[in-house]
């Protein structure tokens, strides 16, 4: 019977994870999902940052320098609604 021993039982079953998926839409434009960027606000469909966006904002690039030299992907509505969703205005 090999190694049994009737006063223990030994059950060598690995312990049950479970992982929550969650997928929240802020706004029109803003995702923040834990299958893209690790769960930080991004663009929807795409995978930039909304808060790479902002700080070039704060650094004084316009919109048009944002969407024309590092971000051709989104337009003028999705970078104001970033703006927005920063200053808690949202």
């Amino acid at each position: 019977m090999g190694n049994f021993c009737p006063l223990f039982r030994l059950d060598f079953k690995p312990p049950c994870v479970y992982f929550r998926v969650m997928r929240l839409e802020i706004g029109r434009y803003i995702v923040v999902d834990d299958e893209v960027c690790h769960g930080k606000p991004v663009f929807k469909g795409t995978r930039v940052l909304v808060s790479d966006v902002v700080e070039l904002l704060g650094a004084g690039v316009s919109i048009e320098e944002i969407i024309r030299d590092y971000y051709p992907s989104l337009n003028e509505e999705m970078i104001r609604e970033a703006e927005m969703y920063y200053k808690g205005t949202f």
